[in-house]
């Protein structure tokens, strides 16, 4: 089973910094999962959520603000003062700092600002980057915009509800899709089951749970990816 550091080290370190990214290829991740907002100037940048609030105090989007003032805002201080300073990335930071050093897996976030044009902005970025980055998103106009634009691109569609699972045109409405990214709440779903026989099936996160329950996973993101090693070397799966 590989492991997938969930918005890089984000256990230890700021998530989804560069210092996260180089943490989780220190710890031995196979690849890292990361999020692509785009600014208020359409530059594609690394931040999971709507709101800057949680991580860095500020009430706005990244969507609402323009790259200048975004790459300025320390998101070090929610984990730990003493950590080194880590400004918000933007994806052509990681694309350079990673080079293929690790697979990544971008996940792109809807809104409806940028929904109908982040795709054109990202795939020139990661087009001659193939074997070493791909793309997944909850929103399947995302993903079938990508795939309409690149189908080389190796696109995973990100489950968290049981009415996707349930689709009757399931097979048919994702056959272009490489693997399924799974809310691990739904490890006993049915059509979880059967997509682990014939699927490329991820869990994400599975920081609380045994990995022998998901063992017939392709994969399964982590925040501590170090911590989800140590137990599969231990369990020798």
């Amino acid at each position: 089973m590989h492991i997938i550091a969930h918005r890089g080290f984000s256990a230890k370190f700021p998530e989804n910094t560069l210092l996260a990214f180089r943490e989780a290829i220190n710890a031995g991740a196979w690849m890292i999962e990361t999020d692509i907002r785009l600014s208020a100037d359409d530059v594609p940048m690394i931040f999971h959520d709507s709101s800057l609030k949680r991580v860095c105090g500020r009430g706005e989007g990244v969507e609402d603000l323009p790259q200048s003032v975004l790459s300025k805002i320390n998101i070090s201080a929610y984990v730990d003062p003493a950590l080194e300073t880590q400004y918000l990335p933007t994806l052509k930071a990681l694309l350079t700092t990673i080079d293929g050093q690790i697979g990544v897996i971008l996940e792109i976030k809807h809104h409806p600002k940028t929904c109908h044009k982040i795709v054109s902005i990202v795939e020139p970025m990661i087009c001659n980057k193939l074997d070493w980055v791909e793309v997944s998103s909850f929103d399947d106009g995302i993903l079938e915009d990508f795939h309409a634009l690149n189908p080389t691109i190796k696109l995973h569609k990100l489950i968290e509800d049981s009415e996707v699972l349930e689709r009757h045109d399931f097979q048919s409405a994702y056959a272009y899709v490489y693997a399924f990214d799974i809310n691990i709440n739904f490890l006993h779903h049915p059509k979880t089951q059967m997509l682990l026989e014939s699927q490329k099936v991820i869990f994400w996160t599975v920081d609380d749970q045994d990995p022998f329950t998901f063992q017939k996973a392709f994969a399964a993101m982590s925040n501590n990816p170090r911590e989800l090693k140590e137990k599969l070397l231990h369990g020798r799966l």
